[in-house]
């Protein structure tokens, strides 16, 4: 379980390097999501299948792919957008990867995440 859990939360590290290329280094924003990928997705398939399937490998690629398939369902992306090459090919240009999707300052994003569940007095 640790493994799977620890695969699932770890690929989210790669959102950092987007920000700081936007907000820290003030570049446009862009769409780069290293870990996030089919691709990856596919190689921990095959890696699993050359070793045998042993159980830590199983587990890291069920943690890694309910990751990018959750994100790919619930983030409005484009049909691509999780593919590495799709986002090469655009430049890794946001506009091309989600139109919905917005970078957010790490602060924002923080405060946004805490106030989930929470009921706005009315």
């Amino acid at each position: 379980m640790p493994v799977a859990v620890g695969a699932g939360v770890l690929v989210d590290a790669d959102h950092l390097v987007d920000q700081i290329w936007h907000f820290y280094m003030h570049k446009r924003p862009a769409a780069i999501l290293a870990l996030h990928g089919w691709e990856w997705l596919a190689a921990l398939g095959i890696v699993s299948a050359v070793l045998e399937f042993p159980w830590w490998m199983v587990a890291a690629t069920f943690g890694y792919g309910s990751h990018v398939i959750t994100d790919q369902i619930f983030n409005g992306v484009h049909r691509w957008g999780y593919s590495i090459a799709f986002r090469v090919h655009h430049r890794f240009r946001v506009e091309r990867f989600s139109d919905r999707w917005r970078l957010k300052r790490p602060v924002d994003a923080l405060i946004n995440e805490l106030r989930v569940g929470r009921r706005t007095p009315q």
